[in-house]
């Protein structure tokens, strides 16, 4: 298929009212009987800077995906018969952000909370059997919730600092195709209701540690959200530790990784275990 877009995108301030709009046209020519597509996109934002370190912003805009190349052609996987999928996006959130001068620490925190109208979503799912999955389209879904981002850096010196990254997803992505089907207001196949992110990170001269926690909430392998189809959560811890090399030319990093450091069991997809507590090895060169 033949891929060609223009863009047309512009902003104006009002003082500390922003205003931003976009319009992006694409074309899409299909080939081997897939069918071809116009599509004109707008865009419309919003941003508000209410202090030096709080803004609050809007956006609406829509979307539209086709699928790739492995949606429609891979073996036994793809389905020549998939619809592009088409998002109608809305979002409001704010950002805050504040540096300490005297200790050199600075925090970032950014709320989101967003609201979506998903038509002809792309999904894999086991159609024929647990082995054998298919790319299909998933009606009309709808997604709600929140995300929110931490950021925290304290550079000690040059030479010394702490980072601390966290984030948090609430998201309701519901069936809403057909009021009198089964699967109506359940939540689509493998997205959690809850997950999150936090990493922490110690870097001193050539020395690095860092650990990461993975938090994924119960999901379900198929449209029906029954105990049959239920995926416990689960908690994935990781620790790396590191230590680069210098020389005049090129630099050499050292990685050693120990990956599920509590050897939990879980599964990402349903029957199929993830590898309990392992090790790996990493060296990287940098000219």
């Amino acid at each position: 298929q033949q891929d060609m877009a223009l863009f047309a995108q512009g902003r104006q301030d009002f003082g500390a009212l922003g205003v931003s709009a976009g319009l992006r046209g694409q074309y899409i020519r299909g080939e081997d009987g897939v069918e071809s597509h116009r599509k004109l996109l707008p865009s419309l934002g919003l941003s508000y800077r209410a202090s030096t370190n709080l803004s609050l912003f809007a956006n609406a805009s829509q979307a539209f995906r086709m699928p790739t190349f492995n949606d429609l052609y891979y073996r036994d996987v793809g389905n020549m018969n998939l619809s592009p999928e088409k998002v109608d996006q809305f979002n409001v959130g704010f950002l805050y952000s504040h540096r300490f001068r005297p200790s050199n620490i600075t925090i970032s925190l950014t709320g989101d909370y967003f609201y979506n109208f998903i038509y002809d979503k792309i999904v894999a799912i086991p159609n024929k059997n647990l082995f054998i999955w298919s790319m299909l389209n998933f009606g009309k879904v709808r997604a709600t919730g929140t995300e929110i981002n931490f950021s925290f850096l304290w550079k000690l010196n040059s030479k010394i600092e702490i980072e601390n990254i966290a984030n948090y997803s609430l998201e309701y992505a519901v069936d809403i195709t057909d009021k009198n089907s089964k699967t109506y207001l359940h939540q689509i196949p493998y997205v959690p209701l809850h997950s999150g992110n936090f990493h922490l990170l110690l870097r001193a001269y050539n020395f690095s540690i860092s650990g990461n926690l993975l938090f994924v909430g119960e999901r379900y392998n198929l449209a029906q959200n029954i105990v049959e189809n239920r995926l416990a959560p689960y908690i994935d811890g990781n620790l790396t530790f590191g230590y680069t090399f210098l020389t005049p030319n090129y630099s050499v990093l050292l990685k050693a990784e120990i990956l599920n450091v509590a050897n939990v069991q879980y599964e990402i997809i349903k029957n199929y275990p993830m590898p309990g507590r392992n090790f790996r090895l990493k060296i990287e060169f940098h000219l």
